[in-house]
């Protein structure tokens, strides 16, 4: 089985952060597509979700519940992560408007699915997305 971990790279700012997955198994694997991504509070529950960012652009607004199924995307490669082997996704969010004049929330976990794995592996992180959340596709690292 792989085993796959997760921090964030750098430091989250006002709209957005990276987050990279490393491969520390012995075996290859294979991720594609989207990460199946749910943002975490303090206790571990779901504030919000993650939506596909295919072009770059604004995605659709948080939303509470399950995350998208993660799928590849029409053209995404897939990244062959060797033993050691490292992937990115970026996250881009907006934190200046509050969400339906609600308070902001306090994200302080992202759990993380990658197409083709089973099983979640949980990044901890710090940030306040309000409006929008949205997620790349997985991406070749050094």
């Amino acid at each position: 089985m792989t085993a796959i971990r997760g921090e964030v790279a750098g430091t989250a700012t006002d709209t957005g952060l990276a987050f990279v997955l490393e491969n520390t198994s012995r075996a290859a694997c294979q991720l594609a597509g989207y990460p199946d991504l749910a943002l975490l509070d303090g206790t571990g529950n779901v504030v919000g979700t993650a939506v596909p960012d295919a072009l770059g652009g604004d995605g659709g607004p948080m939303i509470p519940g399950p995350s998208p199924s993660p799928s590849p995307s029409t053209g995404s490669a897939r990244v062959i992560l060797r033993p050691g082997g490292h992937a990115w996704v970026w996250l881009h969010y907006g934190s200046s408007h509050h969400q339906h004049g609600s308070r902001c929330p306090s994200v302080e976990a992202l759990r993380v699915g990658a197409a083709h794995q089973h099983g979640w592996l949980t990044v901890r992180v710090s940030f306040r997305p309000c409006d929008r959340v949205d997620v790349t596709v997985f991406t070749p690292g050094p």
